[in-house]
């Protein structure tokens, strides 16, 4: 998954790049404003991905796990629930 992350983020930006030439054909928007969408998503990975392996190499050492994750806590599920 983070290999995911890293090629989302590292490709993601010469995709934007490649956007930043182009122009959509009817709206005539410039194609980067959604071409842009892709090392976004790479990086928003990162910090989760984070959490979960610090989660996973103490659960590997056997230290006591603390208070669950954002994720675990419902976090992402409430927003989810906002959306509908």
């Amino acid at each position: 998954m983070a290999l995911m992350a890293l090629v989302f983020s590292w490709f993601g930006i010469e995709f934007a790049r490649f956007g930043l030439a182009q122009k959509a054909e009817m709206s005539r928007i410039n194609l980067a404003s959604s071409y842009i969408s892709f090392p976004v998503t790479g990086l928003s990975w990162t910090p989760v991905l984070a959490e979960r392996l610090v989660e996973d190499f103490r659960g590997m050492l056997g230290k006591e796990e603390g208070n669950d994750s954002w994720v675990r806590q419902g976090w992402f599920w409430c927003s989810l629930a906002l959306l509908e």
